[in-house]
């Protein structure tokens, strides 16, 4: 097996192995890469800050943090599937976005026509099929047919006064016509509360516009996680590109594009591989103080092969082409590579087999790992 050889390879003192020209083994030049690359100075320069709140003041829906939450509570959106308990409705539009008068901003959709009262058939559609057949008892009629047949025989048979208290009583509102065309011209900022690949809110908005005209959703997310993979390079921030690579191929896959959600996975499997998001383990303190083998075991294989990843790759499995791992390997983002092209090929054909093997590969690392790490210390 391809794997077994290379283990067995990588054991031996004095490695006959042949080599790639472009450096398939741990040179000197690697030396380098242990202060350069985790000299990462993300965490001082991304410190948390607190969102500033915006109060709804009439007739202006122009601020982005209203304009969503207007969006959201026309389309009756809730996160993930969250219930949100009537108590909590206001303090959770306040927690997300800032919004700390919700309550006002819901009243003046309704009095301005973006929101309505229920229908009589709407408002019954709301109640258990048992409170309708008692509803039809209490009116003397059949109870028999589907929830449908009870509401169409209850509303034929209510007067004009009956239906005003049933829509009168009913505490939900529905969107009106001018709602629906808020709704379909905001439709992005629902898709965003339901997922939001890593970006946040401001970031969201500051790359939803194109010269005045609104990006598609999955435009937006594209350009604001490739400028953050761009940025973060440039300033050696490796750290965070596993993760940007990894909301990448998300992304890409929900917009169905599944060639490029394929090739980002790669690149997601490409830092995992060569642990750019591990930075404590470079740290020399630290490994001199825990020793190498303790170093060593931090190494998981299920952290390591991200199954979400791994998954994707396999499901994917017709997009692939072998070209897309020179793609991935062609820039020198890391100055080290724990984890080399020919490696990765091998992965992504024991997948292919369904011979893959995590914790083997994970091996590998960890022993590619120790010989490099031994040149610091």
């Amino acid at each position: 097996m391809t794997f077994m050889r290379k283990l067995l390879d990588v054991l031996k003192l004095d490695s006959t192995r042949e080599t790639e020209k472009n450096g398939d083994e741990i040179n000197n030049d690697d030396k380098r890469g242990i202060e350069t690359v985790y000299n990462d100075r993300f965490y001082e320069e991304h410190r948390p800050t607190f969102r500033k709140t915006v109060v709804f003041i009439g007739y202006d829906l122009s601020e982005p943090a209203v304009e969503a939450c207007a969006a959201l509570i026309i389309s009756g959106s809730v996160k993930r599937g969250e219930k949100i308990k009537p108590n909590d409705y206001y303090s959770y539009f306040e927690r997300l976005y800032g919004v700390v008068n919700i309550r006002e901003l819901h009243i003046w959709l309704y009095e301005h026509d973006y929101l309505r009262k229920a229908t009589p058939k709407e408002a019954l559609n709301l109640y258990k099929v048992p409170e309708l057949k008692a509803i039809l008892d209490s009116m003397g009629l059949k109870k028999n047919g589907n929830k449908q047949d009870l509401i169409d025989r209850i509303v034929e048979n209510l007067d004009s006064a009956m239906k005003e208290k049933l829509s009168n009583e009913c505490d939900r509102y529905f969107r009106s016509e001018k709602g629906e065309a808020f709704l379909s011209e905001n439709q992005d900022y629902v898709l965003f509360h339901r997922k939001q690949y890593g970006v946040t809110f401001q970031e969201f908005c500051a790359h939803r516009l194109l010269q005045g005209k609104k990006r598609e959703f999955y435009d937006t997310i594209f350009h604001v996680l490739s400028q953050k993979a761009y940025t973060y390079q440039i300033k050696g921030y490796i750290s965070q590109l596993e993760m940007i690579y990894h909301d990448l191929s998300d992304c890409l896959y929900d917009d169905q594009k599944y060639e490029l959600s394929l090739q980002n996975a790669l690149y997601s499997l490409y830092f995992s591989t060569n642990l750019a998001s591990k930075y404590h383990l470079f740290s020399i303190g630290n490994v001199r103080f825990d020793g190498i083998e303790k170093a060593k075991s931090r190494i998981d294989s299920e952290e390591t092969f991200n199954p979400h990843i791994i998954g994707r790759i396999l499901e994917l499995q017709p997009y692939f082409r072998e070209p897309m791992l020179d793609v991935v390997y062609t820039p020198e983002i890391l100055p080290y590579c724990l984890f080399r092209k020919y490696d990765m090929l091998d992965v992504v054909l024991d997948l292919y087999d369904n011979a893959f093997d995590p914790e083997q590969y994970a091996n590998y690392i960890r022993i590619n790992y120790e010989k490099y790490i031994k040149k610091f210390i």
